[in-house]
């Protein structure tokens, strides 16, 4: 049940309970509908969000709690034996509450997929490959390195010539895909290929293609077909050439943007038509949106830059898409885009999207782009997880983390400095007061220090927008938002202060503590 009151007393009657604590000082705000009354059966219960108080709970204990102690129990613990809960809970704050059922998306069925050995999806049939940056494989007179490579893995794999592609990134990175048309071992070749011989040369990586699966609930696609039409795209394109922020996500539609806001790219030798952008999940140059989600990330973004005061002018944005229609992407996707938004000149990029584990190749062009100075503004996932316990990447890069090595052992490593982890809070976008005090978002993953951003009540924004063409009548939350919004305040930061570098050292003492009792900090909140 729900009463208003300024705090709450929870009476827990456990018996048997499995359940694992948290140490977070400050809990987020409490969905009263993981609240169940008595009784609760055996069963096994997948809580909304988390119940919180404070201190253990032994079996057979009646226990008392005040509103600032807790306990958290997550998502799909399971009861044991029969339990009883009596709570009276003081409400979430108006701003906190979802007030419309969340948008989900058009259904999408799993692609083909196996599982590693440690129960990881990935891309059946292709392997990512990665060679040290200082060789320069076009200069070896005489010799087909790509060649080479895809003939060690159709040995490796036992392949057929002729059974078998292989294909670059781009013209001027190392970073390879490998694919076999019959059914391979994957993970067994990689192993042996990384044992073996390696042509020509150390320090190549070979990886399973892994899926960046979906960690969020975004509006269902307005995009109704994905035939790409430059006409599309002429009213968004700039003139501009400097200040560009990439975004690498599932596109943009160009009919929802406001005038001159898209690089226009001028051609290269690695790409002729890649006017506007590239897709690296159909390898073309076809941009559009056809999941709703970078859309709606890019709007967040140029709402962010109003409330800073920045002109949309004073920038311009980079759509690559790596991300496919359900929301998905591989790791050959997500790391061609980030050396692609390198090679464009990009000053700051944005991920809207992660996984929970660690992969040296994601990793090795994380350090890349931090080697380079580009600050990396990293959404910190939906799952409501303590990310002091468990990995999300590539957000968790910027905090100490265990690096994975070229050969695959783990060292323990400090975070990178222009990657930033950010987190959702309880706060609408559109909310332009600043509040003394607010709590994170239920279900935005979080950790002791963070930076954290409004993550709730996008439609709202979305159904103000000039050219949205339906009204949303679903609910948009999710640190994919609040990312971009901390994206804003990377340019904002960036043009206030020409030629600082734009790290968490620097950025740390423009933000604001969002709430005196934790480690959470904003940089919208300071500037409003």
């Amino acid at each position: 049940m729900l009463l208003k009151q300024s705090s709450f007393i929870l009476l827990l009657v456990i018996l048997l309970f499995s359940y694992r604590s948290s140490a977070q000082l400050t809990p987020p705000c409490p969905n009263v509908a993981s609240i169940h009354d008595n009784p609760i059966g055996p069963n096994e219960y997948k809580a909304a969000h988390a119940i919180w108080s404070t201190g253990i709970v032994d079996p057979a204990t009646h226990v008392e709690f005040g509103a600032n102690d807790f306990i958290e129990l997550n998502g799909g613990f399971e009861v044991m034996n029969q339990a009883t809960f009596l709570a009276s809970l003081d409400g979430c704050d108006a701003d906190c509450v979802e007030q419309l059922p969340i948008c989900e998306g058009e259904p999408c069925p799993m692609p083909p997929f196996k599982l590693d050995s440690q129960g990881r999806k990935y891309e059946p049939g292709k392997i990512v490959i990665s060679l040290p940056d200082e060789l320069d494989i076009d200069m070896i007179p005489n010799f087909d390195y790509q060649e080479a490579i895809l003939m060690y893995l159709d040995t490796m794999s036992m392949t057929p010539h002729g059974a078998s592609s292989i294909k670059r990134c781009m013209c001027d990175e190392n970073i390879f895909i490998y694919e076999s048309f019959i059914p391979i071992d994957e993970e067994g070749s990689i192993g042996q290929a990384t044992a073996g011989y390696r042509p020509r040369g150390e320090g190549i990586i070979y990886s399973l293609n892994y899926y960046m699966e979906p960690d969020f609930a975004d509006k269902q696609d307005d995009t109704r077909d994905n035939n790409f039409d430059m006409g599309l795209f002429q009213e968004a394109i700039s003139g501009r050439t400097d200040n560009i922020v990439a975004f690498l996500d599932s596109g943009v539609d160009p009919t929802l943007l406001p005038p001159q806001v898209l690089l226009q790219n001028a051609p290269s030798t690695c790409f002729t038509n890649d006017f506007v952008g590239w897709n690296f999940i159909d390898d073309n140059n076809n941009v559009l949106d056809d999941r709703g989600h970078g859309t709606t990330v890019v709007l967040n973004y140029l709402n962010a830059l109003q409330v800073l005061g920045i002109n949309y002018h004073d920038q311009v944005i980079l759509p690559v898409k790596v991300l496919d229609g359900c929301g998905r992407g591989t790791m050959y996707s997500v790391v061609c885009g980030l050396y692609y938004a390198r090679s464009k000149g990009a000053k700051i990029i944005n991920n809207s999207w992660g996984m929970y584990f660690n992969d040296v190749q994601l990793q090795e062009a994380m350090i890349d782009m931090n080697n380079y100075g580009i600050p990396v503004s990293c959404s910190a996932g939906n799952s409501a997880k303590d990310l002091d316990v468990e990995e999300h990447f590539p957000s968790g890069y910027s905090q100490i983390y265990s690096k994975v090595r070229r050969d695959y052992f783990r060292i323990d490593t400090t975070g990178l400095q222009h990657a930033f982890e950010v987190g959702g809070l309880c706060r609408p976008v559109q909310a332009m007061a600043p509040a003394p005090s607010v709590p994170l978002w239920p279900e935005t993953n979080h950790r002791d220090f963070m930076f954290t951003e409004a993550a709730i009540r996008v439609e709202s924004l979305l159904n103000s927008t000039p050219g949205i063409p339906t009204i949303i009548n679903c609910g948009i939350s999710g640190t994919s938002y609040a990312a971009p919004q901390f994206t804003a305040g990377l340019l904002h930061f960036c043009l206030l202060n020409p030629g600082v570098s734009i790290d968490q050292a620097a950025i740390f003492p423009f933000t604001q503590q969002i709430n005196p009792l934790n480690d959470h900090y904003s940089y919208i909140l300071d500037k409003l």
